[in-house]
C-alpha cells in the first residue's frame, strides 16, 4: 500500500486457496471414511452384504475428487521433494481387496479358498523397488495348528515371495511380468536352518504370455494406494 503497510491478498487468490483447502478436507474425510469401512474386514474376507458396494462407491468418490493419477518422475507444487514414482515405491500391506469378498483369492474368476488346510492366509505385502524395476508380492501363511516339534508358543510362518519385473504403461497403468518364486520358512530352532527355496523360472518366451498382468493405480498418496486389476478387482494398500 502507499502508506507503507502490507497489501491484502487479492480476493481471487484467497478464493482459490479456500477452494483448495475445502477440496483437501473433503478428500481427507472420504479417505478416513474408506479406511473405517475396511477396518475389521480381514482384507475383505469378512465383508458381507452391501459392504463391498459401499467401499467401491467411496473409492469412486475419492478418485473422482482427486483426479487421475499420473505416474512420473516430475515433482509438483504440492510435492516439491518427491514425485509420484517416489510415492509408488516402498512396502505396502494389503488392507482390502474385492477379490476376497467371495471367500476366494481369484478376483472376478473362481479361485482357491483363502484357508487351505493346514494353512491359514496371513499378511500380504507388495514391495516395489523402482531402481530394480521389481515388484514382489509377498504372502505369508500360518499353520492351522501347533506342530509337535516346535518350541512352545512358536508357530513357523511360510513366506512366499512372487517376484515380478514391472514397467509403467501410459499415465497410471503398471504391467508386471512374473519371474520366479522364493519360499522360506520363518521360525525358531530347526526352522532357522532351512534355506530359501527358489522355484524354477519359466522360460523367457512364455513369461509375457503366461504370467503378465496389469493394474491401474487410481489413487496414491503418502499413506494409501488404491488399484484396479485387469480382472476388475479393487485393492487398497496401506504403506508400512
Amino acid at each position: 500500500t502507499r502508506d507503507g503497510g502490507f497489501a491484502s491478498p487479492h480476493p481471487v487468490v484467497m478464493a482459490d486457496y479456500k477452494e483448495q483447502d475445502d477440496k483437501l478436507n473433503q478428500i481427507s474425510q472420504l479417505k478416513n471414511r474408506l479406511l473405517r469401512e475396511v477396518v475389521g474386514l480381514d482384507r475383505g474376507l469378512a465383508a458381507t452384504g452391501s459392504q463391498p458396494q459401499i467401499i467401491d462407491g467411496l473409492v469412486r468418490e475419492l478418485t473422482d475428487m482427486e483426479g487421475k493419477v499420473n505416474l512420473n518422475w516430475k515433482t509438483s507444487v504440492e510435492h516439491q521433494n518427491y514425485s509420484t514414482m517416489d510415492e509408488l515405491q516402498g512396502v505396502w500391506r494389503l488392507a482390502y481387496t474385492s477379490a476376497f469378498t467371495t471367500g476366494s483369492l481369484g478376483g472376478s474368476r473362481v479361485g482357491p479358498p483363502a484357508s487351505i488346510f493346514p494353512l491359514i492366509l496371513g499378511s500380504i505385502y507388495q514391495v516395489i523397488n523402482n531402481e530394480m524395476s521389481q515388484l514382489d508380492n509377498v504372502v505369508e501363511f500360518f499353520f492351522n495348528y501347533s506342530l509337535p516339534f516346535t518350541p512352545q508358543f512358536s508357530t513357523p510362518v511360510i513366506r512366499a515371495s512372487l517376484k515380478h519385473s514391472f514397467e509403467i504403461e501410459g499415465d497410471s497403468t503398471v504391467r508386471i511380468v512374473f519371474k520366479s518364486t522364493d519360499v522360506n520358512v520363518i521360525g525358531e530352532g530347526f526352522f532357522d536352518t532351512l534355506p530359501t527355496f527358489e522355484l524354477p523360472e519359466i522360460p523367457q518366451f512364455f513369461q509375457s504370455q503366461l504370467r503378465s498382468a496389469t493394474f491401474e493405480v487410481v489413487y496414491l498418496d503418502d499413506d494409501i494406494r488404491i488399484t484396479r486389476g485387469d480382472r476388475g478387482e479393487l485393492r487398497i494398500y496401506a504403506r508400512c
